[in-house]
């Protein structure tokens, strides 16, 4: 409690007060409930207060794992349980895959590599399995994996499983990784959108051709705040990124090609820091907390000077053509947009063959 106190955490969620009472019974829990409902305590907390009472050491191995959809939640979540242990004698790590897999290509992730090679990697132990972000780990074709590491893992012990959505494939996988019949969690926070208290959304209808400007202006107008930019592609992070560094507007960037290391670090930097742009992929759009994000879109109308727009554009346009590594970071950019679009699921908004290329 003092670890939690200290935290600055002083009432429970919904999800936590639903399952954290189960876990410390030796429960085995489904929880159903979306990003930022404080799924991360609420397995973390039982999940060390059990370990805890049966004074498990390093010695015993692996007690507790938990499975995480992306490395920066994977780290997020290590640097939780390590605030949570200041004053206990456990310890705690992290295992990540070095590199993003493709769909197409899966040579098995890291936790499956050392729990069929690793000698030294103590398992037989485990008393509990939580899965966070369990819909997302599926969708990242992880489902393979993660039947094969839940039939390496001793069967009994306890689990958990941490899901905003629910799917088939989600079900399927609960059948798999419970022994006994598990409680379910559900959260009816009352809200019908996965939005904060007090957010406000807006939209801005763009020509394609014409996106660019509008967020060069908005981002400039915001440069004293935290604001998040999320594009569809590795690609179109790399371009847009030097892009703006080359018209002088400083920027992070986090996309699945980058080495862990540069992720770890410019995750780190845009948490801590005061203001800042971050241009990332869908790696940082669910799960991760990233503290003072305050960019919002204005909801006054405004009129936008087009002459002065397009000078921009005229501008922008001869610097990417001009310049050779802007000028193939665009096509790359621009290849990997396409492909992104046309994987979209909801084909009779997003139809491939419906843009206007030629523009």
């Amino acid at each position: 409690m003092t670890a939690i106190k200290e935290m600055g955490f002083e009432h429970m969620t919904q999800i936590q007060a639903g399952a954290i009472p189960c876990l410390l019974m030796g429960k085995d829990v489904v929880g159903a409930a979306r990003t930022g409902s404080g799924k991360t305590l609420a397995f973390l907390v039982p999940a060390i207060e059990l370990l805890y009472r049966i004074n498990f050491t390093p010695r015993n191995g692996a007690g507790v794992i938990v499975i995480c959809p992306t490395r920066e939640l994977a780290i997020q979540t290590h640097a939780v349980a390590t605030d949570l242990l200041k004053f206990h004698s456990q310890t705690v790590g992290y295992v990540i895959d070095p590199k993003r897999r493709s769909r197409a290509s899966c040579k098995g992730c890291r936790l499956l590599d050392h729990l069929r090679s690793t000698k030294g990697f103590i398992f037989k132990n485990l008393k509990c399995l939580m899965i966070d972000e369990a819909d997302r780990i599926l969708e990242e074709n992880f489902e393979d994996d993660m039947k094969q590491i839940i039939k390496l893992l001793p069967k009994e012990r306890q689990t958990a499983l941490f899901s905003a959505t629910q799917t088939q494939k989600l079900a399927d996988l609960v059948r798999l990784s419970f022994q006994t019949k598990p409680e379910y969690i559900g959260v009816n926070d009352g809200r019908f959108k996965v939005t904060n208290e007090g957010l406000q959304q807006g939209y801005c209808v763009v020509p394609s051709a014409k996106r660019f400007i509008p967020l060069y202006s908005f981002l400039k107008r915001n440069v004293s705040k935290k604001v998040m930019v999320f594009f569809s592609s590795c690609n179109s992070v790399k371009y847009h990124a030097d892009l703006l560094r080359y018209i002088k507007v400083d920027c992070y960037d986090i996309h699945g090609k980058q080495k862990q290391q540069k992720r770890t670090t410019t995750f780190f930097d845009f948490c801590k820091a005061e203001k800042g742009i971050l241009l990332c992929t869908d790696v940082a759009a669910r799960g991760l907390d990233i503290p003072a994000v305050a960019a919002k879109v204005p909801l006054k109308e405004y009129e936008f000077d087009t002459k002065k727009l397009a000078n921009v554009q005229s501008h922008l346009e001869k610097l990417v053509e001009m310049n050779y590594h802007l000028n193939q970071s665009a096509r790359d950019a621009y290849r990997s947009y396409m492909l992104a679009y046309n994987s979209h699921s909801m084909k009779d908004v997003f139809n491939v063959h419906h843009l206007d290329v030629k523009e």
